[in-house]
């Protein structure tokens, strides 16, 4: 091997050997950002929990004292603020699932990052195959975790999505009933089982989501321009465009060179 081939393989093995570096570090901080993200997802569903249970076990408590009577009458006359309140409750709960889901998809998008350095590792050519199928157990494709996760994380986006409608179905029939002391099946309106649709809702924000990162995320985006005419006949509508600006026959097959004042007997000028 000539001098200059060594000292290209010396560069070549160089510039691998920091690319190999720098996979490690990256390793490193996207398994920490993956765990960090799983760590607050959990402690935001936590909080999450903990809060929507509180309005429920207040009222159970409130209707279990001597004075219940006495403190629905006080209730009924601040429902329209209490119907509110739990408006905004379910709404809230709704903004929180999205921010939820938008970790979650963060996480999946680090575990696929780290599936593609382990990659990397495990397909280095000299690695022993015996030692590589031992320890081969993780997964290794990018496209691995699925940010739809129905068996995983959809459970999660179901609770958020039975707590919101039931706050959101109970606003409503506060709205629509005369009074809190003669609430009845009967008497519910009709359209506050509308609610039910908040579910689907739920549903279909975390499908939206999900396809989103899988389709649309971090993907680029290039417009493609057609310089030699093979996918677009140029030459013709460069002459439909001669014609309407500069009123000037020109018959397509006559253009040989571009750029088109340098084709001979065209009598096309630099300026048209």
């Amino acid at each position: 091997m000539t001098p200059s081939g060594l000292e290209n393989n010396a560069i070549q093995n160089n510039v691998e050997a920091e690319f190999d570096e720098y996979l490690k570090e990256e390793y490193r901080h996207i398994a920490e950002a993956h765990f960090r993200t799983m760590e607050a997802i959990s402690s935001f569903f936590r909080y999450y929990l903990l809060i929507m249970s509180l309005p429920v076990t207040l009222i159970a408590v409130l209707i279990s004292l001597p004075q219940s009577d006495r403190i629905l009458e006080v209730a009924n006359n601040f429902r329209p603020l209490f119907a509110g309140v739990f408006l905004i409750i379910s709404f809230v709960g709704f903004c929180v699932l999205l921010y939820i889901v938008s970790l979650r998809m963060d996480a999946v998008l680090y575990a696929r990052t780290i599936n593609s350095i382990r990659k990397h590792f495990y397909d280095k050519p000299f690695l022993d195959i015996n030692k590589r199928l031992r320890t081969r157990i993780l997964p290794q494709t990018s496209s691995q975790p699925a940010y739809t996760e129905f068996t995983y994380f959809f459970p999660v986006v179901l609770s958020f999505a039975l707590f919101d409608f039931f706050y959101l179905f109970c606003s409503l029939v506060m709205f629509g009933i005369p009074s809190l002391t003669e609430v009845s099946f009967e008497s519910i309106p009709w359209w506050s089982w509308l609610a039910l649709v908040f579910i689907v809702i739920h549903g279909g924000a975390y499908w939206r989501y999900a396809r989103h990162r899988e389709h649309s995320y971090l993907k680029s985006y290039a417009i493609g321009v057609d310089i030699d005419g093979v996918l677009n006949k140029h030459r013709r509508h460069f002459c439909e465009l001669l014609k309407e600006k500069a009123d000037k026959s020109l018959d397509p097959e006559n253009i040989t060179t571009i750029p088109l004042h340098e084709c001979p007997d065209i009598g096309v000028s630099r300026e048209c």
